[in-house]
């Protein structure tokens, strides 16, 4: 089982995983928001888009990239364990990264239908417990990254940025800062993913 992990990081599959399941999320949001005459991202919260009539694709689409992205953010901690003196922080970031990967997940499985109060309550609850271990995860990735001479502090940086839209979403639910937030851990996502596949083809040529 350790050599098959051994093997997947080595090819950087995580970051694949990582740029697909941006591509379906993405893709989610999109066809729902198709059913939603007037969506306006300054006016209606990611979660209107669940809670519509195409509300089907954006739930699925939230379900399956937060599953598709836990390959990332471990192939992420697997690219930062030459910093041996700290593998407590590594392992608290993975952990925080997984836990907001799975309530992200979840936040399709609940859906907002203000109708059903049980349902939109718990899609309230799952959706601050994704956004506090998100703060969690990119801050502590953040710090990892501006300790290894094979980050950037641009890197760092633009985890700590995301980290502060993700902790105003939490104060003000305001649908532009929610949607600032989404685009700020996508391309936090995407960034980093092309940079470790970068690295790999730099190591073989």
């Amino acid at each position: 089982m350790r050599i098959k992990l051994e093997k997947f990081f080595e090819n950087n599959l995580g970051s694949l995983f990582g740029i697909i399941a941006n591509i379906i999320g993405l893709t989610g949001f999109y066809l729902a928001s198709l059913s939603i005459p007037g969506y306006n991202i300054l006016e209606n919260m990611i979660s209107h888009l669940g809670g519509g009539q195409g509300g089907i694709y954006a739930n699925l689409g939230l379900i399956i990239s937060g599953i598709l992205a836990m390959p990332f953010y471990l192939q992420l901690e697997h690219e930062l364990k030459h910093l041996e003196e700290f593998s407590k922080i590594r392992k608290a970031a993975i952990s925080s990264a997984l836990t907001s990967c799975t309530f992200y997940s979840l936040v399709g499985v609940f859906p907002a239908i203000q109708s059903d109060l049980l349902i939109f309550y718990l899609h309230g609850t799952v959706s601050a417990i994704a956004l506090f271990t998100g703060v969690g995860y990119l801050l502590l990735f953040s710090f990892l990254m501006e300790k290894s001479p094979e980050y950037s502090k641009i890197q760092a940086i633009h985890g700590v940025i995301t980290a502060g839209l993700y902790t105003a979403v939490l104060f003000t639910w305001h649908p532009f800062i929610e949607w600032m937030a989404a685009f700020g851990v996508i391309s936090w996502v995407l960034t980093n993913s092309a940079y470790i596949l970068y690295k790999k083809r730099k190591k073989i040529r």
